[in-house]
């Protein structure tokens, strides 16, 4: 029942269901070769009955698969994948495009987070993994810094094992801490994803600092400071991203005695969502472009990033009536985005949904820092090919391509992506090529530094109007009043 429920809450707790099953399957097998002995010796009945021990199994696997069959059935269900969004390529799923299960693998993740290992060089690596792990943190966020803040205690601690009595269980305990390590080593190094394990450590630890105690005094002198150091290096781990949190938490706690009784008033993070909630109707299904966050939003909502989804697949969509046929067969109803932050995950994307945003032409409502938009009852007229000029953009040369052609997924890294050459190339330090190209461009895609030459900037603005300004990105569209680009 602990495993089926560990697996419901969280994936990675099959690296503790494999290290408590190994302990459980050696015992087995002990039970096992025992009885054979007895039965082969005939020195009387075996310890364990022969259908106990194969019953004994039987129940516990059934036992963990019937409390975690929710999540899976739920899954088959729905996804016509037990495992979805893993196994795409195994299973298929609904929804699913054609490289829906290579973006859930490759964009996913860090890449610094990967194995560094294959084949038999996997075991030196596992053999490292397991002796530096609380060492070497294994996470991308910018403010981690390189300081052995987890799990120090218990890699340092375990030769002790060696040498501390009573030690059987604490051998046990080290074992599943190793399995734990070799699992996760060998799968996706992100320090959080050990926390499924930390009671383990902890237990291991405890145990370990309570019998080197029991061994003296010269033992107490040698552990006390490891344990003091540890407490200084990890003390203010806790703080690195909490203060916001910490004061918000502060905020709601204090709410009733600062006047603010009802949930709106309390929760007012969710307040723009909860406008927009307000000015949709009961029925309407919203597009949340390029976002994850959602709590608040009361209505039925999708999401558009395209590693994090397979329902919404852009890459075959060449117009903005593409992109609106395909929300129709959605059901989409509203469109709703954020004008300065996030994007879906391609060039692409912004190009195309900039466009259905325009032809349409609705009224756009702003609630904070995001716009709501009604999408257009009528398809917008065929536009394909769209023609767009890109500048100092990753993957990208500058020069004219189609919108079809700025597929490249996810951070723009010219080492994960392949070479799409541009229709027509640009050197944006000849103004006459700058102009031609303007001329014969729908759609202007410019990186914000270094700006354009202050003729040409101008003649930008008289012909174009910016749609958005992303982190590396701005989105310009040809005035409505302005003729179509020529072919490149």
């Amino acid at each position: 029942m602990f495993a089926g429920g560990a697996t419901l809450t969280k994936y990675q707790a099959i690296y503790m269901v494999v290290a408590c099953g190994s302990v459980i399957a050696a015992r087995w097998i002990v039970l096992m070769l025992v009885h054979q002995r007895a039965r082969a010796r005939r020195t009387g009945p075996p310890t364990t009955p022969l259908r106990n021990l194969w019953l004994a199994p039987i129940v516990i696997i059934a036992a963990t698969l019937l409390v975690a069959a929710p999540h899976f059935v739920k899954n088959l269900v729905f996804y016509a994948n037990p495992l979805y969004p893993f196994a795409q390529d195994a299973f298929g799923g609904n929804p699913s495009h054609p490289l829906a299960g290579e973006l859930w693998r490759t964009m996913l993740g860090e890449e610094g987070n990967h194995p560094k290992a294959h084949g038999l060089a996997r075991l030196p690596w596992t053999v490292q993994i397991v002796s530096t792990f609380s060492f070497v943190p294994h996470y991308t966020v910018g403010w981690v810094k390189d300081w052995p803040l987890f799990g120090s205690l218990f890699t340092l601690l375990a030769p002790c094992a060696l040498l501390v009595r009573r030690s059987r269980r604490i051998w046990i305990g080290l074992w599943c801490g190793v399995v734990v390590l070799a699992i996760w080593g060998n799968t996706y190094l992100t320090d959080r994803y050990l926390n499924a394990a930390v009671p383990v450590f902890a237990a291991v630890t405890v145990a370990l600092l309570v019998r080197v105690w029991e061994l003296g005094r010269i033992a107490r002198v040698a552990v006390a400071p490891l344990v003091v150091f540890q407490l200084i290096w990890s003390a203010d781990a806790a703080m690195f991203s909490g203060e916001k949190l910490l004061k918000s938490t502060m905020e709601i706690w204090s709410s009733g005695w600062r006047g603010k009784a009802t949930d709106a008033q309390r929760f007012d993070q969710f307040a723009t969502f909860r406008r927009i909630t307000e000015a949709t109707p009961t029925d309407a299904r919203i597009l949340l472009r390029g976002s994850r966050p959602s709590l608040g939003l009361d209505r039925d909502v999708w999401l558009d990033l395209q590693w994090g989804q397979a329902a919404l697949f852009y890459q075959p969509i060449a117009d903005a009536r593409g992109l609106w046929e395909l929300y129709r067969a959605r059901g989409i109803t509203h469109l709703v985005w954020k004008t300065d932050v996030q994007y879906s995950g391609t060039l692409q994307s912004s190009v195309l949904f900039a466009e259905l945003v325009t032809a349409c032409a609705n009224e756009r409502r702003r609630f904070g820092g995001f716009e709501l938009m009604a999408l257009c009852d009528e398809p917008p007229p065929s536009s394909s090919p769209l023609r767009v000029l890109v500048r100092k953009q990753a993957v990208y040369e500058d020069g004219l391509y189609y919108a079809e052609d700025l597929h490249a997924f996810g951070r723009h890294s010219p080492t994960e992506r392949e070479y799409v050459p541009p229709r027509t190339a640009v050197d944006f330090r000849k103004s006459d090529q700058i102009r031609t190209a303007l001329r014969r461009s729908d759609v202007v895609l410019l990186g914000k530094s270094p700006g354009l030459p202050k003729p040409i900037d101008a003649e930008l603005k008289a012909e174009f109007e910016r749609f958005e300004a992303l982190d590396t990105l701005e989105v310009w569209l040809r005035k409505p009043a302005g003729k179509r680009g020529v072919e490149p």
